[in-house]
Formats: structure tokens, C-alpha cells, sequence
């Protein structure tokens, strides 16, 4: 079930850095770069994000919610860190707005996916048990 959610993260990642393609003409260089990275760290948070969640699946209740606490925790404290990086590091070649925009936009749509992820898990959790 993880990996399907996972491919499903990765093709909309895709989809959003194919859009950002298209329309780089009609965008600073510096803003694209901000945008794709953005995209592509947020893609990979959330697969990480669901392969914890898979694991904790297995798991007593504490460590379930443990574990999808420190993925949503996590992950924001690495977007945030990406964003200082790019702002401090290279404040010319990689927009620090457009890395923050793109982050918080797929860590949302990301997370739409991982809420229907959790909920499916535990519902066939749930019917195994009942």
C-alpha cells in the first residue's frame, strides 16, 4: 500500500516539475530552480513520511502516533532548513520565496494524500482486528 501511495506522490512531483518546465520562459531562472527544489525535497519528505507511517503500522498505538507526530515534525524542520540554506547559500541562483512556496504547496497537496494513506491503513487495521 505504501509503495502505491508513494508512485502516487512521485506522479504529481513529476507533474509539477514538467508544469514548472513548460513555463520556464515565463520565469526567472532563480525562481524555477526554487520551485523544482522545493517540489523534489517536498516529494521526498513525504515518501519518507508514508514509509514511517507504513512501519508504524505495525506498531503498538504510542509509537503509531509517535511516529506520525515526528514524520509531520520533521519534515517541516527540514523544509524549514532548506529554505535558511538556499536564502544564506545562494541568494542568486535559487529563489528562497519560490523553494518556500513550492514546499508548503506539495507538503499540502502531499499531505491530502498521506491523510487518505493513514485513514485506509487503519481502516483495514481496523477490520482485521474487528
Amino acid at each position: 500500500m505504501a509503495v502505491r501511495y508513494g508512485l502516487r506522490v512521485l506522479a504529481l512531483a513529476a507533474v509539477a516539475l514538467a508544469g514548472g518546465w513548460w513555463y520556464r520562459d515565463r520565469m526567472a531562472a532563480a525562481t524555477l530552480r526554487g520551485g523544482m527544489l522545493g517540489v523534489t525535497v517536498a516529494a521526498a519528505g513525504a515518501v519518507g513520511g508514508m514509509l514511517l507511517i507504513a512501519w508504524a503500522f505495525e506498531q503498538d498505538q504510542k509509537r503509531f502516533f509517535g511516529a506520525l507526530a515526528a514524520g509531520v515534525l520533521g519534515r517541516l524542520a527540514l523544509y524549514g532548513a532548506v529554505v535558511v540554506i538556499v536564502a544564506l547559500r545562494w541568494p542568486g541562483t535559487i529563489d528562497a520565496v519560490a523553494t518556500a512556496v513550492a514546499l508548503l504547496t506539495a507538503y499540502v497537496v502531499f499531505q491530502s494524500l498521506e491523510l487518505r494513506f493513514v485513514l485506509r491503513g487503519l481502516g483495514k487495521d481496523q477490520g482485521a482486528r474487528g
